[in-house]
C-alpha cells in the first residue's frame, strides 16, 4: 500500500509543475468566493446543492456493502486483535510516550494482552455509515474506478501496524479530553522529548528548530507552521480548562485558530494545484464557528459546528492528507472512534488533540532521519477525493444561507 517516497520522483515533478502556477490558481480561486454582498455564481453551483448528493441517498445496504469491500481489500478482518508487542513498540518508538506515567496508566494490560479491535472497528464502519457522506461517496468512486492501489505485503504489514497505533491513539486522545490532568502531563512530557531532540520550546526558536533540522524544505515549513498554531491551540484548551470558562475574545480566538489551521492547508492544496479539495476548505472557513465554550466536569472544550460541518472537514482532511508523506499515521488521527464518532461540538476539539499528538509524531520521524512513505497513487486519490468534496462545500454554503 506504501512505498518509498524515492520512487515517487515522477510524482513529485508533478507537483512541482503544477505548483508553478500557485498564484494565479489562488487568484482563480479566490474568484470563486461569494462575498456578502453578491450571490453564488461560480462552478460549485453545477453540483447537486438543493436535493441530496450521492453519498446521502445512497441506500444502507449499498453503502454497508461498500465499505466491507474496502476493508475485505485492505485485508482488515473485524475480528483483528491487537498485538502488545506491536503496540509497546509503536509507543516507544514512535510516540515516545512509553515512560509518560499517565499513558502507562491509560493503556493498562493492553500493553501485555491483546484484545479484540472489533469494537474499534464496529464503531468507525457505523461511523462512516450514519455521519460521512462524503466519505461514502469516495468510497463508491474509488471500488468503481480501481483507484485504490491493492496492499502489498510490507502494505499489509503497515496496515496492521497502523490498526494498533490506532487503538493507543484513541485511548490517549480520549484520556486527555476527559481529564486536564492528563492532557496537561502528556502535553509537558512531548515537550520535553522536543527539546532533548533540539527543537527549543520558545514560539520563534522552536518553529526555526523544527525548519532547520527536519529537511529545510517545504514540507518541514509546513510542519513547522502547522505544528506552531496547534501548539497556539492547546495553550489555549489549557487556560480555558483551567478557567472552567471562555470569554467572548477567547471564543472569537478559538474560532479564528481553527480556521487559520484549515488555511494552511487550504493553501498547500492551491500549492499543488488541488484546487477542488483547496476549494472545500474555503466552504468551511467560511462558516465558521459562531461560539467556544466549556462544559462538563471535564471541562472539554466546545465549538458551534453542525455535523455537516464535522463530516465535511473529515473527508476535506482525508483527502489533503492522502497526497503527504506517512499517509497511515495521518489516516489514523482522523479515523479513530474519538474523532470520527465524536458529536458535533467535540468534534474539533478531539481532532485537535488526535492532530498535536500526530504532529510531535511526526517530529519525532523526521529528526530521526526516518525514510517516509507515500500512496502509490496519492495525487490523483486527492484529486478524486476533493471534487467530491468540493460539491460537499458547495451544499454546506447552502445550509449556511
Amino acid at each position: 500500500m506504501a512505498e518509498k517516497v524515492e520512487a515517487e520522483s515522477g510524482e513529485g515533478t508533478e507537483q512541482k509543475k503544477n505548483s508553478t502556477s500557485t498564484f494565479g490558481n489562488f487568484v482563480d480561486l479566490m474568484r470563486e468566493v461569494p462575498t456578502p454582498l453578491t450571490p453564488i455564481q461560480n462552478l460549485t453551483d453545477m453540483f447537486i446543492t438543493d436535493g441530496q448528493l450521492p453519498g446521502e441517498s445512497m441506500s444502507r445496504e449499498e453503502a454497508g456493502k461498500n465499505v466491507d469491500d474496502l476493508v475485505k481489500k485492505l485485508g482488515i478482518s473485524m475480528s483483528e486483535k491487537t498485538d502488545p508487542a506491536v503496540m509497546r513498540d509503536v509507543l516507544h518508538n514512535v510516540m515516545k510516550l512509553d515512560d509518560c506515567p499517565a499513558v502507562v496508566k491509560l493503556l493498562g494490560e493492553r500493553l501485555t494482552n491483546e484484545e479484540s479491535m472489533a469494537p474499534m472497528l464496529e464503531r468507525i464502519r457505523k461511523s462512516i455509515l450514519t455521519k460521512h457522506p462524503a466519505m461514502l461517496e469516495f468510497i463508491s468512486k474509488s471500488l468503481k474506478e480501481n483507484s485504490l492501489p491493492e496492499p502489498t505485503k510490507d502494505g499489509q504489514q503497515v496496515i496492521k501496524r497502523t490498526l494498533n497505533h490506532m487503538v493507543l491513539l484513541d485511548t490517549i486522545t480520549k484520556g486527555m479530553a476527559e481529564d486536564p490532568k492528563v492532557m496537561e502531563e502528556v502535553r509537558a512530557h512531548l515537550l520535553k522529548k522536543r527539546e532533548q531532540m533540539g527543537i527549543r520550546e520558545p514560539f520563534f526558536e522552536s518553529a526555526f528548530d523544527m525548519f532547520m533540522n527536519e529537511g529545510r524544505n517545504e514540507e518541514s515549513l509546513f510542519l513547522a507552521i502547522k505544528t506552531k498554531s496547534v501548539d497556539a491551540g492547546l495553550d489555549l484548551f489549557s487556560e480555558l480548562r483551567k478557567n472552567g470558562r471562555a470569554s467572548d475574545l477567547e471564543s472569537l480566538l478559538g474560532s479564528a485558530l481553527l480556521d487559520f489551521n484549515i488555511a494552511e492547508a487550504v493553501g498547500a492544496d492551491v500549492y499543488f494545484g488541488l484546487s477542488d479539495n483547496a476549494r472545500a476548505g474555503l466552504d468551511l472557513i467560511l462558516n465558521p464557528a459562531s461560539k467556544v465554550w466549556v462544559a462538563g466536569q471535564d471541562r472539554s472544550v466546545k465549538f458551534d459546528l453542525s455535523q455537516d460541518w464535522d463530516s465535511l472537514y473529515e473527508s476535506w482532511n482525508m483527502a489533503f492528507v492522502s497526497n503527504l508523506a506517512n499517509p497511515d499515521r495521518r489516516y489514523a488521527k482522523l479515523l479513530i472512534p474519538q474523532v470520527i464518532d465524536a458529536k458535533p461540538e467535540d468534534y474539533v476539539f478531539n481532532r485537535a488533540l488526535a492532530l498535536w499528538l500526530t504532529l510531535n509524531f511526526d517530529h519525532f520521524h523526521a529528526l530521526e532521519g526516518r525514510k517516509s512513505t507515500k500512496l502509490p497513487n496519492a495525487r490523483k486519490i486527492s484529486e478524486g477525493w476533493g471534487a467530491i468534496n468540493r460539491g460537499y462545500g458547495a451544499k454546506l454554503g447552502r445550509k449556511a444561507r
